[in-house]
């Protein structure tokens, strides 16, 4: 039905996903307008198809409108499918047992309570989005906790550079690859990476240079700020965009990393700001 998946986002299970909307983070909006091959104006909405759990599913997404002279606030982008009641019974028949802990736990709080509901607190389940090459077209798939925790007991054998050669690494048979529930890992970690790699142009975000430029190619690979294999943290505020180079000297210098000032500092005090930044 469609060549390629492109990794769009990668969330944790929330009641309103169940109910209402699923947002786009902001560094992927960009990305999102791609896929569906135009961008939205402020209050527009845009036809889209959704694959998930086997069946097609036809929603909208949203560009939320709201007055941007009183919030300092981009715009917001939304996967809305409240009005659909086919993809939402479907929602919640694949994630029923966080649904129906939903459920319990708001007919357990007082009237009026207003108290987030974490599904988290009892579940780590995640909801995983891509595009794909024919415009307009997702596909949504849930990811439960028996095989988060599985991925996670591989992932604590490995060290951080293996982690990362195993995940930019081409071929599917490499040796590191151990397990088919690794493969999958890889290449679900691999996607993210990637999309943040197309979100900066294949360039890396503490040179600025497109390495590889002149002879056609990109060279640029995802890098954890904090190791992988220790914070088990691959979401995009964890990855950035570096060169090979830099990323060698990343692992081998291991500079502290400063989110307040958006700087590695190094062991022997050299202090090197971060030139290219969308997301940190």
């Amino acid at each position: 039905m469609y060549e390629e998946r492109i990794f769009l986002m990668k969330r944790p299970l929330q009641w309103s996903y169940l109910t209402s909307g699923l947002p786009i983070p902001r560094v992927f909006q960009q990305l999102t307008y791609d896929i569906l091959g135009k961008r939205l104006t402020a209050k527009e909405s845009t036809d889209v198809r959704i694959m998930l759990g086997g069946e097609m599913f036809y929603t909208k997404i949203n560009n939320i409108g709201f007055d941007q002279n009183k919030y300092n606030h981009t715009e917001i982008l939304q996967f809305k499918y409240d009005s659909n009641k086919m993809l939402l019974g479907k929602l919640q028949e694949i994630f029923e047992k966080e649904y129906r802990y939903c459920l319990d736990e708001r007919s357990e709080r007082p009237k009026g309570s207003n108290k987030r509901i974490n599904i988290a607190d009892k579940y780590d389940t995640q909801i995983i989005v891509y595009g794909t090459s024919e415009p307009g077209l997702f596909v949504w798939e849930p990811v439960f906790e028996d095989v988060i925790k599985q991925s996670k007991e591989e992932i604590a054998q490995m060290t951080e550079e293996e982690y990362e050669t195993f995940v930019e690494c081409q071929d599917p048979t490499a040796k590191v690859v151990r397990k088919s529930i690794m493969q999958n890992v890889r290449e679900l970690d691999r996607s993210i990476g990637e999309s943040l790699k197309m979100t900066y142009g294949y360039r890396c975000q503490m040179t600025g240079e497109y390495v590889g430029e002149q002879h056609g190619v990109s060279c640029v690979e995802a890098h954890h700020i904090l190791p992988f294999v220790e914070s088990l943290d691959n979401s995009t505020d964890n990855l950035m965009v570096l060169s090979p180079n830099y990323h060698r000297i990343i692992h081998k210098a291991k500079p502290h990393f400063n989110r307040k000032t958006l700087s590695f500092e190094y062991p022997n005090g050299l202090i090197e700001k971060v030139k290219l930044n969308l997301h940190l």
